[in-house]
């Protein structure tokens, strides 16, 4: 049997096997493999310990200073803000290191060799990415939710309202631009270093790229609002989700004669960030597909 066969055979004993069941069976392969490395733990506990110290520092506040609230409902924004603009870049540094390495170890390969498809190898990887932005979702929720249970300041109900929702919706969005961004530049370059560098350079270049369209173009300037790294960073404002903030802000620059923040529509940039994404993916699938693991 060719390698090229190899690569699209399936599993033994697939055949008539039920779609749940190859689910869970690549669930456990994935889960297996992502707990035993470093790189993960390392990657969630510092994304953790960060998101500790941005709650506690609020609680220590709202004792300090009782006329500054720290409860929920009203304090999901200051509780998902942090971690809406660090998140992303933890799942991308997270997708990098569990997927380029599986490439010069070899492990790919030997999954092949061993009877899973290269495009079950792939799903494997997009159940990774789906697990990696529900964690990094649930960390700081949880996080949030139980320093608010030490806070002084009283909540209100319901614990979680639409506006609240709204943001978490756009949180996952930006774990998906990045975290898709990250799997593609790790299945194009397979080297963690290599992908890591990229990303970096890519968002230096974003921000040049973005200057010089506003520097020689009017009409070109708003453009650069669908840029990958801007788009996330527009979701990852609590101002766009939170119309009374965005009033208090604009009526503060008002004062100051500062230019007001304007926003586009959520719904168009969650489209962005999907098209994104998917772009990302399909060209990662394509990668993975035609060259040999």
């Amino acid at each position: 049997m060719s390698g090229a066969d190899r690569g699209n055979s399936s599993p033994p004993g697939s055949d008539g096997g039920s779609r749940l069941g190859i689910f869970g069976t690549l669930v456990r392969i994935e889960a297996l493999k992502t707990t035993k490395r470093l790189a993960f733990w390392v990657t969630t506990g510092i994304f953790a310990g960060f998101n500790a110290l941005f709650v506690i520092s609020a609680v220590r506040t709202a004792i300090r200073r009782p006329n500054i609230t720290f409860a929920l409902p009203d304090s999901w924004s200051r509780i998902l803000e942090p971690p809406a603009n660090i998140g992303p870049f933890f799942v991308g540094v997270a997708m990098i290191l569990l997927l380029a390495p599986e490439f010069s170890w070899r492990t790919a390969r030997q999954n092949v060799i061993d009877g899973l498809s290269k495009k079950r190898f792939y799903a494997g990887k997009i159940i990774v990415l789906a697990a990696l932005a529900v964690l990094f979702l649930v960390i700081p929720v949880g996080v949030g939710y139980v320093a608010t249970l030490f806070s002084p300041s009283e909540g209100g109900s319901p614990i979680i309202g639409p506006a609240d929702f709204n943001y978490m919706i756009a949180y996952v969005l930006g774990m998906l631009l990045w975290g898709s961004g990250a799997f593609m530049l790790a299945a194009l370059l397979r080297s963690s270093g290599a992908a890591m560098g990229i990303l970096f350079v890519y968002l230096l270049l974003e921000q040049i790229l973005s200057r010089l369209m506003t520097e020689l173009s009017e009409t070109l300037g708003p453009a650069t609002d669908f840029l990958p790294a801007e788009v996330q960073s527009t979701l990852a404002n609590a101002f766009l989700h939170y119309p009374q903030l965005l009033a208090q802000e604009n009526a503060m620059r008002a004062e100051q004669g500062r230019p007001l923040l304007e926003f586009r529509d959520f719904e168009l940039l969650a489209v962005v960030a999907l098209a994104f994404s998917a772009a990302f993916l399909i060209t990662a699938f394509l990668s993975m597909r035609k060259r040999d693991l």
